[in-house]
């Protein structure tokens, strides 16, 4: 039985997602962002322990306005990563699996990662 119904069209900017997938996205974004970014630190590695003058190009590439805030972006990608996967692992062995536990989990990681992030940022 076939019937004419037109596709669906989910637009996903209205779909309200709850906390628990928004850690999950998020815990997949920041692996991929910091899988990306591996070879640019091992660049910025080289370079430093290159010569005094490429140790002194490095500092002057981190010393900018914008490496400062990819630092606090890249810091919020290893907090959000770190804290989510702790929260993988805690559930892997069936601990806060209910729906009420792992919705406050998932609060925490997403709000605690922007928080260590700015900490961590200022202390740098």
């Amino acid at each position: 039985m076939e019937t004419n119904k037109p596709p669906v069209f989910l637009d996903l900017r209205l779909i309200k997602m709850p906390p628990a997938a928004l850690a999950s996205i998020g815990h997949r974004a920041s692996g991929i962002f910091i899988a990306l970014l591996v070879p640019f630190l091992l660049y910025l590695l080289e370079l430093s322990l290159s010569s005094q003058e490429g140790f002194n190009q490095a500092t002057l590439l981190m010393e900018s306005t914008g490496a400062k805030a990819a630092t606090i972006l890249v810091l919020w990608a290893l907090f959000h990563h770190l804290f989510a996967g702790i929260r993988f692992l805690f559930a892997d062995i069936h601990i806060g699996v209910n729906r009420e536990s792992g919705r406050l989990t998932a609060l925490v990681v997403i709000a605690a990662a922007p928080i260590a992030a700015i900490i961590a940022g200022l202390m740098i």
